[in-house]
Formats: C-alpha cells, structure tokens, sequence
C-alpha cells in the first residue's frame, strides 16, 4: 500500500481570537490547536504552516486579516476559513462570505459547539481514505472490479458538476433546483456507502424540504470539502484498484 493512500497527520486548526473565552472551550484539543497571539505571529504562522481549519475572530481587524490567508503566497489560500463574530444579520453574513470566510459563527461559543464543529470539519477535512472507498465499493459490489471502476469514475466526473450546479441554484434562490440536485447527489453517495458525503449532502437536502435556507451554507460548504477531498483521491483510488 502507497504510504500517500492514507492521511495520518493531525487535524490541526488555527485560531485568531482575541476574546479569551476559547483557550478554555479548546483544552480537549491541544495539541493540535495553534493560536495566533498578535498580528505578527499570525501572519508569520498563516504563511508558514498548513492547517485543515481557520477559525477568525472578526471583532478586531479580522477582515483584514482574511486578505492574508487568501493571498497568492499563503499555503493556506485554500484552508477553510470560519469567521466568529459577536451578532449577526443576513447583510453581515453576506459581507463577511464577500470578503471571503467560508461560514460565520456568532460568539460566545459552547464547549458542545465546539466539539460538534471540529467533529463535522474532522470528517469533511479527511474523508475516507483512497483504500476505504475501494474497499466500501468492492463490498457494494461483491468485488466486481469493473463496475466498481464504473461506478467510482462516474462519481469523479459528475460530483463536481453537482455541488456546482447547487451553490449556483442557491445563489439565484432557484431552491427547487437545489433541492432536486441534491436529492440527486444525496442518492448516489447514499447507495455507495461514502458516509463522509452522505451526511453533509442529507443535512443540506433536509434544510432544502423544510426550506430552513437560513441554514443551508455551512451544509454547502461542507458537502462541497468532502466532494472535493474525495475527488483529490482519485489518482490513488484508481491506482490500488488496479494494482491491489
């Protein structure tokens, strides 16, 4: 087995916040927490290391600091980037997506909120490693190779296609579409077994019938991580199921 196929290193997150309260919220997950003491060490971390999340409190010059991360020399330009803000609107969560957070949370934050946050980005951040997939397929298939190969290089090319088309539904309020495309995704992780898809794409489809749109973003955003994390195995997917 390639020692590329699996992902062992930590999840590691980086925050920037100055209100004081979440040293206390993050003591379960040291040490894989870096935090960013003033604007000098953050931008000398940002720039340096690679970290799988970004949480931004906005409160003090954090939007300016979202130009950093996004910069062309960042290794981090591509890092999801959750900003913490103390109130929110629909225009403030618009302007804070504009100037390029992925999501917003509104602060303080529960220690429960937290933990429930960090699972659902461990899960996206990684997904299931390149050997698992196979493996999961190989099963739905009772080891029929080919079909497998089939069905996962369909995959690959429609699922990009899809959360596309979704969060280009979503921006024109089209929620019908959305929601019949999703229902479409949510169909095919469902029957392969990829649970790393499945439960962001049923948590969006969910929000999409009771038309909880006010909470469909962070599903969105999450969905299309998994999708892309999936999508960035398939060189080695492909290789160990041709070469077991």
């Amino acid at each position: 087995m390639s020692p590329n196929l699996r992902q062992n290193e930590p999840f590691s997150v980086f925050i920037a916040d100055n209100s004081g309260t979440m040293p206390a919220l993050l003591k379960n997950h040291s040490p894989h927490v870096v935090w960013a003491r003033d604007h000098q060490e953050f931008c000398s971390l940002i720039k340096t290391i690679a970290f799988k999340l970004i949480l931004l409190d906005l409160n003090s010059n954090g939007l300016g600091l979202i130009k950093v991360i996004k910069s062309a020399d960042c290794v981090n330009n591509q890092t999801p980037v959750i900003g913490l803000i103390h109130a929110s609107g629909p225009s403030t969560k618009k302007s804070i997506i504009a100037a390029g957070c992925d999501d917003c949370l509104i602060t303080p934050l529960t220690a429960g909120q937290v933990n429930e946050l960090f699972d659902l980005w461990q899960i996206a951040g990684y997904g299931t490693d390149a050997v698992a997939y196979v493996e999961i397929m190989l099963k739905k298939t009772y080891n029929n190779r080919s079909l497998t190969l089939t069905v996962l290089k369909k995959l690959f090319e429609e699922l990009p296609q899809q959360i596309a088309d979704i969060k280009e539904a979503l921006a024109n309020n089209r929620y019908a579409v959305a929601e019949e495309t999703t229902h479409k995704l949510h169909g095919s992780v469902s029957m392969c077994g990829f649970t790393d898809m499945e439960k962001p794409a049923n948590a969006l489809e969910t929000c999409l019938i009771n038309r909880n749109y006010q909470a469909i973003d962070s599903h969105v955003l999450l969905l299309q991580q998994s999708i892309s994390n999936f999508t960035g195995k398939q060189s080695a997917i492909l290789t160990h199921l041709k070469n077991p």
